[in-house]
């Protein structure tokens, strides 16, 4: 009865965890932001939650870095780099220890902007404080309550195999025609291996473009559409045997 009962349960101390096979790594869409950030306003007291999201949808940074943010690392002076400011991610707050200054999209700025000035706060202060005890940060749980209150009152059925998680892979699915190292950088990631392995989904526009690429005309344009954005292709290069330079015999 006993070793029945073992087998069904968590793996024992000094044993593998055994490889999921097919695991459940849903990819969020924006449709679906967009009817959450409808109804986010409506699901939390504090009326946080709508900014949160933005910076969700902005960022994608892992939950519990967004709630574990103070005002003061919000940096909204406008530079060349940084033209809509930038926000620090605390190495005290991430997983795998980054810390990093990444510039503001127009819409995360906006987001932070409406926080900041809602609740008038400066310096080391958590821009999303707990309801009820104000001192400490929203935690990934409090979070993750709202979102599935905005998940219910937007009548959408839930998604297997992580709350925010889908999300991130939608961040970085949008993302697969840049550089990946900067976009690791920018998401929070030391190395893009665990960025490939668990976030980065394939999908039939890029196989696509994959391997129609080297027959598209210079300068045509590509309406390929990851999630809303839209992309255009880059010129097609001449062939040559030419590299970064180099000339090949």
């Amino acid at each position: 009865m006993c070793a029945a009962s073992g087998a069904r349960g968590a793996p024992r101390r000094g044993y593998a965890r055994p490889d999921t096979p097919n695991p459940r790594r849903p990819v969020a869409t924006y449709d679906r932001f967009l009817k959450l950030r409808k109804h986010a306003g409506k699901v939390d007291p504090q009326r946080l939650f709508a900014s949160f999201l933005e910076l969700v949808e902005a960022l994608g940074w892992r939950v519990s870095a967004i709630c574990r943010l103070w005002a003061s690392d919000v940096d909204l002076a406008r530079t060349k780099a940084a033209p809509h400011g930038r926000i620090r991610k605390r190495e005290e707050n991430d997983k795998e220890r980054v810390e990093i200054w990444v510039p503001l999209s127009a819409a995360a700025r906006a987001a932070l902007e409406w926080v900041l000035s809602s609740r008038q706060v400066v310096g080391d202060v958590w821009l999303f404080p707990a309801p009820r005890r104000p001192a400490q940060p929203w935690s990934r749980h409090h979070a993750k309550d709202l979102l599935d209150r905005a998940t219910a009152a937007a009548k959408l059925e839930p998604l297997a195999g992580g709350d925010f998680h889908p999300f991130r892979r939608k961040w970085v699915t949008e993302r697969k025609h840049l550089l990946l190292t900067d976009v690791a950088a920018a998401g929070g990631w030391k190395t893009v291996q665990t960025l490939e392995q668990s976030y980065a989904r394939a999908d039939s526009e890029t196989m696509l473009a994959v391997v129609t690429a080297p027959e598209a005309p210079e300068g045509q344009v590509i309406g390929y559409k990851f999630g809303y954005t839209q992309l255009r292709k880059p010129a097609a290069p001449q062939r040559s045997n030419t590299l970064r330079g180099f000339q090949f015999a």
